[in-house]
């Protein structure tokens, strides 16, 4: 899991799915080794981000939770992952841990 960082981030609101930019419906987060089989590694988790217009988007993380905000908040991930390193950052006193 080294190259993950170990970062809190904002979990988006509003995503690309369908060709369309739509708000995230729900957030589903996996633990490692229960994700369906797909590109994010079985060690990680695994957070589904299902979108009002029907679309998912999946994102592999060390870790997932809701914060004292009730906003879902992701932990390490991966720098270079274009998507990602554009999440917000959690401040320190609203970080679970």
């Amino acid at each position: 899991m080294k190259e993950l960082d170990h970062e809190h981030y904002y979990a988006p609101r509003l995503l690309f799915g369908n060709g369309q930019q739509s708000p995230v419906e729900t957030y589903v987060s996996h633990p490692p080794g229960t994700h369906p089989k797909s590109c994010i590694k079985p060690e990680y988790c695994a957070l589904e981000c299902r979108l009002t217009n029907g679309a998912v988007r999946w994102f592999g993380c060390r870790d997932a939770y809701i914060n004292a905000e009730l906003k879902m908040v992701v932990v390490g991930v991966n720098p270079r992952d274009e998507v990602m390193s554009r999440f917000r950052k959690v401040p320190a006193t609203l970080r679970n841990y």
